[in-house]
């Protein structure tokens, strides 16, 4: 007999104060996935452009965020509004897109629209829901996490049922699923 495992899928209804910071979160990943576009382009132009093509080096997700790190300290101060993980995520988006190209799987990867819709971001942490309210990161400074806290959130949650593997199918010292 198989085992269900339940997941919810939750929509939210967002007041204006909670719908403009999950706005500005997915500006920021937008701008970070561009940003970090634009620089490979130029790496791989410059590629094409030497003599040695190794000798150009194509910036990773990590280099691309140690250079957002050093923007938000001067010239970009409105990334300090948005969670760290914001552009993390978006980076290593792009470095999976350019993964894809070359082996095939995908096609060139593209700017981010604001015409395409809002946008997505995604966050490492954990957005915690509780009965007073909920709390997300608003801000990844100096390495702590700053939660903003928000009042309950209405939404409508409905189950999403997924079935398990099959109990008779694992050993008996594996842990359970």
């Amino acid at each position: 007999m198989a085992t269900i495992l339940r997941g919810y899928k939750t929509e939210l209804d967002l007041n204006n104060q909670q719908c403009t910071a999950c706005r500005q979160h997915a500006g920021t990943a937008r701008w970070a996935y561009n940003y970090g576009l634009a620089r490979k382009q130029e790496a791989l132009a410059q590629r094409k452009a030497v003599a040695d093509p190794k000798s150009v080096r194509i910036p990773t997700a990590i280099d691309l965020h140690n250079e957002i790190i050093a923007l938000k300290q001067g010239d970009k101060p409105w990334l300090k509004d948005v969670s760290k993980w914001t552009p993390q995520q978006a980076l290593r988006n792009l470095d999976t897109a350019f993964d894809r190209f070359f082996k095939k799987q995908a096609k060139y990867p593209q700017p981010k629209k604001r015409s395409k819709g809002i946008g997505s971001f995604y966050l490492e942490t954990p957005i915690h829901v509780g009965m007073i309210g909920y709390s997300f990161p608003s801000s990844g400074r100096s390495g702590s996490l700053n939660t903003a806290t928000f009042p309950p959130i209405a939404s409508s949650t409905s189950p999403i049922a997924k079935p398990r593997r099959n109990a008779s199918a694992r050993s008996a010292t594996s842990p359970p699923l």
